[in-house]
């Protein structure tokens, strides 16, 4: 596996992170209401 594809998957990973941040705080944030 070359440097390049190594690098394009950690950012994938880091955006589907970043989503499911965002996706569990709203969650919350509905549920406290």
């Amino acid at each position: 596996m070359n440097k390049r594809a190594q690098l394009q998957d950690g950012q994938d990973i880091l955006e589907i992170g970043c989503g499911w941040g965002r996706g569990l705080e709203l969650l919350t944030k509905a549920a406290n209401h």
